[in-house]
């Protein structure tokens, strides 16, 4: 008895030994898989103290648009086509594996074995992705641009003045296969309530001024009217854009066109990234309407 227990007692600590270097070993290479991920977060929060929170964008209060920021908005833009497409790839085959995996009929080790493969191949896959949000982070930086004002002009450019709609573009049955049917709406409407906030932003101030010049005047009755016109699905200025917008946007059309998402993963991984909540500090995740 006192052999089987000394027996006992040396393969519990072999175990426990197994699972501590196992730890250490396995921390390690998760973290060799996220070399980035320190970087990501300096050029995320110094985004953020230096431009604000994206929900904080205030649109300019004279109400013109101004070439120059659409342009450093498309060279940001254009600089992430490579990447999100190739990470965009890898998304949707890694959620195709997760929505099949079956454990039925497989041996202990078999599982622990395909366990261990969609682990390594969901790090390596979210280390791609830090490495995406990293590089729109130092690139909108050296445009001095912030989050806010990106997304601002994609909603305004995409939502309102193409009337884009990735249901209609996007093959939805894939989103219906994978059991994501829902994230086409999902991802539309939150965009849709982050542009309505920042057009209540310029609403906002603009009521707030006592002294408003004639253009500022002018931009309230325009932001008011769009934000009172627009209802349901809709987003403010949706077929409606002001002229002098729109003469700023044509030269820009195919180019913006060009960036727009074309497979499921690569507009996954663009809504998701431009709806990160900077100010949650348990990691990423959707903001909810308000």
């Amino acid at each position: 008895m006192r052999k089987l227990l000394i027996g006992c007692g040396v393969a519990v600590a072999a175990l426990v030994l197994l699972l501590v270097v196992g730890g250490v070993i396995g921390f390690q290479w998760v973290k060799s898989q996220m070399p980035h991920m320190d970087e990501l977060k300096q050029s995320r929060q110094t985004l953020l103290e230096r431009f604000g929170p994206r929900d904080e964008f205030v649109p300019a209060l004279d109400g013109v648009l101004h070439p120059e920021r659409v342009e450093l908005f498309m060279a940001v833009r254009e600089s992430l086509l490579t990447t999100r497409g190739e990470v965009g790839v890898r998304l949707e085959g890694f959620i195709g594996r997760t929505k099949g995996n079956s454990w039925e009929g497989r041996s202990v080790f078999q599982k622990i074995v395909e366990g261990l493969n969609m682990a390594r191949g969901g790090v390596g896959l979210f280390g791609e992705a830090t490495t995406y949000v990293g590089n729109r982070a130092r690139w909108l930086l050296d445009a001095g641009m912030g989050e806010g004002e990106y997304t601002y002009l994609f909603c305004l450019m995409a939502y309102s003045w193409l009337e884009w709609d990735a249901s209609r573009v996007l093959d939805a049955q894939w989103f219906e296969s994978h059991d994501m049917a829902e994230s086409l709406d999902e991802f539309r409407m939150q965009h849709r309530r982050l542009f309505v906030k920042q057009l209540r932003n310029a609403r906002r101030e603009l009521e707030a001024k006592t002294d408003r010049s004639a253009a500022e005047n002018a931009t309230l009755e325009m932001v008011t009217q769009a934000l009172e016109v627009a209802r349901g699905d809709d987003f403010p200025f949706q077929g409606a854009v002001p002229p002098a917008w729109a003469a700023v946007l044509e030269p820009y059309r195919q180019r913006f066109e060009a960036t727009l998402p074309r497979a499921p993963g690569e507009y996954i991984l663009e809504s998701v990234e431009q709806l990160i909540d900077e100010e949650d500090k348990r990691g990423f995740h959707i903001q909810r309407d308000q």
